[in-house]
């Protein structure tokens, strides 16, 4: 494992008002499990998306196995047998999970297509990632966000590459499909593939990886090896922020009110969630658990009017919400961060300003017309009070981030002065830094009497965060666990086990 597969030298890429990528260097080993660590704009992104031919760097030098090759474009990349699962889906909606891991090397039967194999082996392929069974005739857009990051997962598998960049492929993951993933990339390194691994999950990294790598204001700071895993979090964490953390969840002041806000009585939804009850109090941080495909998701969607439900009742302060659409949980108070915040949170190609102001329009407007003063002033006290970087309004939204992206959607909901706020997967993708500040801001709007809803796939996180946690399984609320008797055992058994 000493020979470089690939060599990226003094790699440089700037983008209008920011410099991504300042001389970096990186170099991968045959056979090698190596993690790329950072906050969100350290880099680490722009660099794979040079590799993918998504981005042309403007200097530096790329080697495959010591030949310098030019990759301008994504064919150049796959030509390179390098394949990439970004972390920005790549998949057609509209098509069966089958069909997207086939697209482009279809089996072919005849002048027709084996449909029957390729459905059998779309079926494999996701029982390998810990999904067995599975209809993979479904179509990708009725299928969850942790669905389609096992589909991207699978599709890259099927390439025959000697380099895979694997781009936080656990984010939205279960630890159940966490476990799977590892046991295939155990596979494929015994096979002489070399993966790169990015990941905010640094209890991933010190365990398995090889070496790290850590980014830092597109620079490369430090090279770490883990030969005999030696290596810990804390060490990571302050070479990506350049400061120690004492503690990763900031404390909270727990509140004794017990007044209810939100009150959600036998909410049902058919074939999707069933007889759902529970209260929220003010102040409160609830946070929902369970495994991926449990319906925490469709849950919150059907609360905030944007999945229609069957039957069941939405009180806030003791009075019944007649909740049809998003607007009309809107006007009750209520606003939903959502599980995938770039296709349902945010307009990639409007401006981070045009985005913060999205669900309140009608107060810097009059008569139809925005008042421009009034808008610039507060999307840059929210800018300001986010620490969203670079404080840059005009800019568009797709070049921010994912947790710049992220303090957008919380900065579009702070705006409203919601009562009650509903978390989907919030730190999804996003760094350890940034996660914090995150938190920090929950705490707050709780503190201030805000009901606080906090879904997560991260049960560590939930126990770090959440005054209770009601847990969900097959639809249903099986379970609640109070702060004073956490246990994760407890709440994974209740999770996965009937």
């Amino acid at each position: 494992m000493d020979k470089n597969i690939l060599e990226m030298n003094n790699i440089t890429k700037a983008f209008p008002g920011v410099v991504a990528l300042d001389n970096v260097s990186f170099h991968l080993r045959k056979g090698e499990f190596h993690a790329i660590c950072g906050e969100n704009g350290a880099g680490k992104s722009t660099l794979m998306k040079i590799l993918g031919g998504v981005y042309t760097p403007d200097a530096g030098e790329i080697l495959i196995n010591g030949k310098s090759v030019q990759i301008g474009t994504p064919l150049d990349s796959i030509l390179n047998k390098i394949s990439i699962i970004y972390q920005e889906f790549n998949l057609v909606p509209e098509l069966s999970i089958t069909e997207n891991l086939f697209l482009g090397k279809e089996i072919r039967k005849g002048i027709g297509l084996n449909k029957k194999q390729m459905h059998k082996e779309a079926k494999k392929t996701l029982a390998r990632l810990g999904l067995k069974d599975f209809d993979c005739e479904r179509l990708v857009s009725n299928c969850s966000i942790a669905i389609q990051q096992l589909v991207e997962i699978g599709k890259a598998v099927f390439y025959d590459a000697d380099i895979l960049v694997m781009d936080e492929p656990t984010a939205v993951l279960s630890e159940k499909e966490t476990t799977a993933l590892f046991a295939l990339i155990e596979q494929l390194l015994a096979k002489g593939i070399s993966i790169i691994y990015i990941s905010h999950r640094l209890e991933e990294i010190v365990s398995t990886c090889h070496r790290v790598t850590v980014l830092r204001d597109g620079k490369n700071v430090k090279t770490l090896n883990n030969d005999h895993y030696n290596i810990n979090k804390e060490d990571i964490i302050k070479l990506m922020v350049g400061r120690d953390m004492m503690d990763y969840y900031p404390e909270k002041i727990r509140l004794q009110n017990k007044d209810v806000i939100l009150e959600v009585k036998n909410l049902s939804k058919e074939k999707t969630f069933r007889h759902v009850n529970f209260q929220l109090a003010k102040g409160e941080i609830l946070g929902f658990s369970g495994l991926v495909g449990a319906g925490r998701s469709e849950i919150m969607k059907g609360i905030f009017g944007a999945l229609k439900i069957d039957e069941g009742e939405i009180l806030v302060d003791g009075e019944r919400v007649h909740i049809q659409k998003p607007s009309d949980a809107i006007r009750a108070g209520i606003a939903l961060l959502p599980e995938d915040r770039k296709r349902e949170g945010l307009v990639m190609k409007l401006n981070l300003s045009d985005n913060i102001c999205l669900a309140t329009l009608k107060q810097f407007s009059k008569m139809g017309t925005i008042i421009k003063k009034k808008k610039n002033s507060l999307v840059h006290k929210f800018i300001g009070y986010l620490q969203i970087r670079p404080a840059l309004s005009e800019r568009l939204m797709e070049n921010f981030s994912g947790g710049n992206q992220q303090k957008a959607v919380i900065a579009k909901w702070l705006i409203a002065n919601p009562r009650i706020v509903i978390l989907d997967e919030p730190t999804r993708g996003i760094d350890v830094g940034a996660k914090y500040e995150i938190y920090t801001i929950i705490n707050e709007l709780a503190k201030k009497g805000v009901g606080i809803i906090f879904v997560s796939s991260e049960l560590l996180e939930l126990i770090g965060v959440c005054d209770r946690i009601l847990v969900v399984r097959e639809g249903k609320i099986v379970s609640e666990h109070m702060k004073e008797g956490f246990s994760e055992e407890e709440i994974i058994k209740s999770a996965a086990y009937n």
